[in-house]
């Protein structure tokens, strides 16, 4: 069966539903099979590899797709996270997040957001990095599908990557949440799935 990946922070792992909540409302330590990356694939009649991580950043995203084998007929989802992230790349398979939620346990964070966050600065870093991610795919033959989770973000004119139209954001504020009661619950995936399958349905080759 031809692959399907997946790439984001947290609305990409499931974080919150049934199979994937742990002590105090962490994330499980897998991701989720009720999350939409696996319920797109099963749609698509794919096998999937959700490789998101609850809290990415856009960097961290990037990262994981320059490090990732991919083969030709496999088909690439990145839900692009909030641009007022960051991390610090520690070596090839460990990122330090820097988030706005940890800044008062974490120093690093707390430096950051403190001295060097600007949010015109972040939001070209992320245009700079999907723009980099579209054409590092593209060059492999991969077929690539970019969502965007925050809507305020500012697409720059010279980035020319084409969204998908279904909005997480939206659809998440129209069913119950997950069991965490912050992110998105199992409808909420169940649409978002279904409205990116009807969008998608017939580039499936």
């Amino acid at each position: 069966m031809n692959r399907m990946l997946a790439f984001g922070c947290s609305l990409t792992f499931g974080h919150g539903l049934k199979d994937c909540i742990g002590f105090d409302n962490a994330p499980g330590t897998f991701c989720s099979n009720y999350a939409w990356p696996s319920l797109l694939a099963k749609k698509l009649n794919r096998e999937v590899l959700n490789l998101s991580h609850p809290g990415a950043s856009n960097k961290e995203i990037w990262h994981k797709i320059v490090n990732t084998q991919f083969e030709n007929d496999n088909l690439v989802f990145i839900l692009w996270s909030h641009h007022d992230r960051y991390c610090i790349i520690e070596d090839e398979n460990y990122t330090h997040q820097l988030g706005v939620w940890n800044v008062s346990k974490d120093k690093r964070s707390k430096l950051y957001f403190k001295n060097f966050y600007n949010d015109l600065d972040a939001n070209y870093d992320t245009n700079l990095r999907m723009m980099h991610s579209e054409y590092f795919l593209r060059e492999k033959n991969v077929k690539v599908f970019h969502l965007n989770v925050n809507r305020q973000f500012i697409i720059q004119s010279w980035n020319t990557l084409n969204f998908l139209k279904p909005n997480f954001n939206i659809i998440r504020q129209q069913f119950p949440r997950a069991l965490d009661n912050h992110h998105p619950g199992e409808e909420a995936h169940e649409e978002f799935a279904n409205q990116i399958y009807k969008e998608i349905k017939y580039e499936n080759k």
